[in-house]
């Protein structure tokens, strides 16, 4: 990984930028102390993208992971649009599918919009596949699609 790329787990100063990365990509989010005190629960694995820029650390992604017993459902991955294309999405769920692999992780799990193609491509990329949809699932009525991926030979 470039030496200016560093993947650890997210700490509660990282949330305000995190918030702001939502923001700039239009995401929905979860009110900001809802999200702190996620944080904090013990089946929540979530890490931040930091990288250098003009000399300064700065949070440019993250995911969200949530575990119970061997199944991880991943609520939220996103990178700044600059860092985008680069890759880094595929090294923050790699990361985190790695940690959560020593826990005992053995199938992922997502809903993601039906319009939202960059996103389903970049799931597909990972190995997800398609297993259902929920007709109306968003406030805007648009369906979510449900998406899995086995970890391993012996899932």
């Amino acid at each position: 990984m470039n030496s200016d790329v560093t993947i650890r787990r997210m700490i509660l100063a990282d949330v305000e930028s995190v918030f702001q990365i939502q923001e700039s990509l239009g995401f929905e989010h979860w009110p900001l102390s809802e999200f702190e005190e996620e944080l904090l629960r013990p089946y929540i694995f979530a890490f931040s993208l930091e990288v250098v820029e003009n000399g300064e650390k700065k949070i440019a992604g993250y995911a969200v992971f949530s575990l119970a017993a061997d199944e991880v459902e991943l609520l939220a991955i996103a990178v700044v649009r600059t860092w985008q294309h680069r890759g880094m999405a595929q090294k923050l769920f790699d990361f985190g599918i790695t940690v959560l692999l020593r826990v005992g992780a053995k199938k992922v799990f997502l809903e993601v919009r039906r319009g939202n193609t960059p996103a389903i491509s970049l799931y597909q990329k990972l190995g997800f596949l398609q297993i259902g949809v929920r007709k109306k699932y968003y406030d805007d009525k648009e369906d979510a699609l449900l998406m899995s991926l086995s970890l391993g030979t012996g899932a």
